[in-house]
């Protein structure tokens, strides 16, 4: 069964290889994102004349901006449940439900190859632009640090996937999802701390942001990464971590099987 999801994570990255016109662009996109974000910041210290900013230094900022890219790029593919939406909607899902494996597991797989090619293509993303702020930047992380922020990232894919794929088992009522994922993606744009590190919003509406999951997809492997969390604050963001994945894949596995029910099995 293990050769059967092999063979499937072979196919998505020679599905991916086959356009590499469109990797060569996501990656030179994610790099003038990246660099544009750093000028930025670089300007608002200069012109401040402060040397922190909300507890932030002028490198501890710059490497978060380069940690949050990395993870903006690793985890926020295009097209995001665009296989498993387009299954549903045209019947192609037909074909694995006679077979011997998972549907799930098949999309999760899909999902995770995609996931491993596009961290590569981060990494090299934000090697390139570390060389050209290298005279701005202080890289002082443990190596403890760097593997709880490699296994968050891990754990935060996963979490990823699922809500994503929460929100694209509606295609079994709605015909097309394309909508609702649009607005699962605006939401985590503000949310993970792509923009401005979490701390910097109001006390309202930081509550609030914190209570949902977003939080796991930038800013909190970045503060991981970072050595800002104490050790109990990263016990507690795994924890939480954790029970969200176990939450968010039990709902997914009641939708999906209301879903089946709702199936009308077109096309494939």
């Amino acid at each position: 069964m293990i050769r059967v999801y092999w063979a499937i994570a072979k196919m998505s990255f020679q599905e991916y290889f086959a356009y590499r016109g469109n990797l060569y662009f996501e990656l030179l996109g994610g790099l003038i994102t990246t660099a544009l974000s750093i000028t930025l910041w670089y300007a608002l210290f200069r012109i401040s004349g402060q040397t922190e900013i909300h507890g932030y230094s002028l490198d501890v900022m710059i490497a978060y901006l380069l940690g949050v890219a990395f993870v903006e790029g690793a985890l926020h593919i295009q097209n995001q449940g665009m296989k498993q939406m387009t299954d549903i909607h045209e019947g192609t899902l037909n074909n694995y439900l006679l077979r011997p494996f998972s549907p799930y597991l098949y999309w999760f797989t899909d999902d995770l190859a995609r996931k491993i090619l596009m961290c590569i293509l981060s990494g090299m993303t934000v090697v390139c632009v570390a060389a050209l702020f290298s005279l701005w930047i202080d890289f002082s992380f443990s190596v403890a640090s760097l593997l709880l922020f490699f296994l968050s990232l891990c754990f935060a894919a996963v979490l990823h996937f699922l809500l994503f794929s929460l929100v694209v088992l509606s295609t079994f009522w709605i015909g097309i999802s394309w909508g609702v994922t649009f607005v699962l993606r605006v939401a985590m744009g503000v949310a993970t701390g792509a923009l401005v590190p979490l701390s910097f919003f109001p006390d309202g509406i930081r509550e609030v942001i914190f209570a949902l999951p977003f939080k796991f997809f930038g800013y909190v492997p970045i503060q991981i990464a970072l050595g800002q969390f104490t050790t109990q604050q990263t016990v507690w963001a795994f924890g939480q971590l954790c029970l969200w994945i176990v939450g968010v894949a039990c709902v997914c596995r009641m939708v999906y099987r209301c879903g089946l029910k709702e199936y009308g099995a077109y096309g494939g």
